[in-house]
């Protein structure tokens, strides 16, 4: 099947990615860095006519290019298929076949176009094969005796024309039954397929974009929202069709961050997308700009830099920020710099001002949310510019990578009717003082290090909670403490102290920690996260658990950790968990290695030690099975180490066979049309978990 030409003039075939746009900008200097990332991606150099839909014309696009995923920005589009599976799967373009992968995770079932304008095409979640590509997977699959294969193929070694039958559609991988398409420059980075006529042609979209809330945050010391230190979500008012609002004005103080939810929807799909198109105004100047048309593949982690992780992370949605993250390379932002979109009240006038946000959708319908801030003008604070990245107190002078040596026994805090509690920020410590009866007073906190001892400034919270703030400095690092004494109803003098450790990790130098517990190790390399900041380390029994856990890192932290006594005897693996979920990083079999090494990727989070013993449940195994077919499944699973897909294998009278794993559904799968002797025979399954724990089972069938 041949698909559809489109009646249109073809484009140049260097598209201009610039927004075109008769607003005015701010004048700003745009650092030469950021000015060489952007030129990268300002040109599209293909002709965008040439591509095709890959599907049938009645399927409709769900999920769109550039929504949230917890790992990534989504890369392409997701295609409803209504449930089925089988749907046909064309070549958007004539090609060669540059990879053909099998994964039970991910993309699944996936084939790479490669164009010979240089650009690829993806195609994943697959089902199955055309009959050509088929034969090279199973002869792959069979060759290396299990189900996941990746076959790398040389130029024109398969060749397709445009509108070919390549596969079918399914759910393998990733989620349930669709199709999910990319398009990617020559250089591998995804682009909005939306931005090619006819992929775009097929999108009905006649609704403005919703917005949900809208989030305020503190981010320097002595920032506030509405008097408190906290982030405040607000929801928006619909007033009319693309017109919103907040009815009170917003207090703020310092250098505040905006950050925005809202999605889109089109007519016939009922998936809410992010929106990739978003402008804020702070009394009619335009103070940031969003446009997401393709991302930089080397820098896909960086939605934790575009997202606010910390608001996902306590439930509150997906929040886009309205402003430029330290660190961020994303050329998403019209060339403005990081710290670019923060309101700086040191550079306002005191009093009411104007804040416009408006998203606009692929088919230009938009919408715009009106409220105003009240800004309290105060020239004692930073400003937060070129230079947010760097945080005065935390700059690097020495010229060796620095070395910290720590102690847990003097950590955690003493029992008392109050409650001291700690918050850290990159470069601050909020700190909380509650009571269950009412302050008779207004308590005073202490803050000590080792080279200093300072009061902290609080403010009233209600009668029975406190909250202030301090700035650490670059000495502060190693073990300080917080103490807290007031007065509580009719006992006077009453005291709490905690302790906790803090490590400044400074982005040019990194850090070198050793542990006395467990005889840890961690090291950050230079440049290895994306601003400095202050790192609080708690220990666990097994294990250590990091502060701030979604501090997006650069480069891998190398981590060693001794095993204790009471684990020489027995399987041990060092796990690393994140809001990603838990990683088994390195294992040992019993009486083997005493020291076990990983490295840390994306977050820190916490890492521990478990042991594990168990090899994987495996169990439900049904057979069916005649002459002319075989059909067998089982559920398979393992809670603690995973189960290995590269250890699933069957065997049917000593001879292997290739079933399909799904761990999504802990289920593993075969059915096929094969040649069965009448009789008795055996099928054998053997498994084992990432950590050498195995499994086998026996059954024995007789066909008829």
């Amino acid at each position: 099947m041949i698909l559809p030409a489109l009646n249109i003039v073809s484009l140049f075939l260097i598209w201009n990615l610039n927004i075109e746009t008769s607003l005015t900008l701010p004048n700003y200097s745009i650092p030469p860095e950021v000015e060489h990332r952007y030129e990268l991606f300002d040109t599209l150099r293909t002709d965008r006519t040439l591509y095709r839909w890959p599907a049938q014309r009645n399927l409709l696009i769900t999920s769109s290019f550039g929504d949230f995923r917890q790992t990534h920005f989504h890369a392409g589009v997701d295609v409803s298929t209504f449930g089925k599976i089988g749907l046909p799967v064309y070549a958007s373009r004539e090609g060669s076949v540059a990879l053909v992968s099998v994964s039970p995770y991910g993309y699944g079932k996936m084939i790479l176009l490669r164009h010979p304008d240089g650009f690829y095409t993806r195609y994943a979640h697959l089902s199955r094969f055309n009959r050509k590509i088929e034969t090279v997977i199973r002869n792959a699959q069979k060759k290396k005796g299990v189900y996941p294969v990746d076959i790398e193929l040389q130029e024109n070694e398969i060749f397709v024309q445009q509108g070919e039958l390549i596969a079918y559609t399914g759910n393998t991988g990733a989620g349930d039954e669709h199709l999910h398409f990319e398009i990617l420059d020559e250089n591998q980075n995804p682009v909005d397929p939306l931005l090619f006529p006819d992929i775009a042609s097929l999108l009905h979209d006649d609704q403005a974009p919703q917005f949900r809330s809208i989030a305020l945050t503190p981010l320097t010391e002595n920032s506030t929202v509405n008097g408190t230190h906290q982030p405040l979500v607000v929801d928006v008012v619909k007033k009319s069709s693309g017109e919103y609002s907040i009815s009170k004005a917003i207090e703020v103080r310092g250098c505040v961050g905006l950050s925005v939810h809202a999605s889109d929807q089109y007519r016939y799909g009922g998936y809410r997308n992010q929106c990739k198109r978003l402008q804020c105004y702070l009394d009619d100047s335009l103070t940031f700009q969003l446009e997401i048309k393709r991302i930089p593949d080397a820098d896909y982690q960086q939605i934790a830099l575009h997202y606010d992780y910390s608001l996902i992370s306590n439930g509150k949605q997906y929040f886009q920020r309205l402003y430029v993250e330290p660190g961020n390379r994303l050329p998403l932002y019209a060339r403005r710099p990081a710290g670019s979109g923060i309101i700086n009240t040191s550079l306002l006038t005191s009093g009411s001002h104007k804040v416009k946000i408006y998203a606009y959708d692929e088919s230009q319908n938009s919408s715009v949310v009106t409220f105003a801030i009240k800004t309290l003008s105060d020239n004692s604070f930073p400003t937060l510019s070129e230079n947010f990245s760097q945080p005065a107190p935390l700059d690097a002078e020495e010229e060796s990578i620095p070395e910290y040596e720590i102690s847990f026994s003097q950590v955690g805090a003493t029992t008392s009717s109050i409650d001291l509690s700690a918050q850290l920020k990159p470069d601050y410590l909020l700190v909380q003082i509650d009571s269950y009866l009412p302050f008779s007073n207004r308590p005073t906190v202490w803050f000590t290090s080792t080279h200093r001892r300072v009061p902290i400034d609080i403010l009233a919270d209600g009668s029975r909670s406190y909250v202030g703030t301090i700035g650490l400095q670059r000495n502060d690092g190693g073990l300080i403490y917080l103490e807290a004494v007031g007065d509580v109803n009719s006992t006077r003098n009453v005291s709490t102290t905690m302790g906790m450790v803090l490590i400044p990790i400074v982005k040019e130098k990194g850090a070198r920690v050793h542990t006395s517990h467990l005889g840890a190790s961690f090291f950050f390399p230079p440049n290895g996260v994306h601003r400095t900041f202050y790192c609080k380390i708690d220990s666990m029994p097994m294990g250590f658990s990091f502060q701030p856990d979604i501090v997006l890192l650069d480069k891998k932290v190398g981590v060693e950790v001794f095993i204790p006594d009471s684990l020489q005897n027995s399987r041990v693996g060092l796990f690393h968990t994140t809001l990603r979920g838990t990683k088994l990083l390195d294992w040992r079999t019993p009486s083997g290695k005493n020291v076990l090494k990983g490295e840390l990727q994306h977050f820190l989070g916490d890492v521990f030690l478990q042991k594990d013993d168990m090899p994987p449940a495996l169990s439900n195994i049904s057979i069916k099975a005649s002459r002319q077919s075989l059909r067998f499944s089982f559920r398979i699973s393992d809670d603690v180490a995973g189960v290995d897909e590269e250890t699933i294998r069957v065997t049917l009278d000593g001879e292997p066979i290739i079933p399909e794993y799904d761990p999504y559904r802990k289920y593993v799968f075969f059915s096929e049309g094969i040649t069965l002797r009448t009789g008795k025979h055996s099928l054998v399954i053997c498994a084992s978990d990432r950590m050498g724990n195995a499994v086998e089972r026996e059954r024995n069938f007789v066909v008829q």
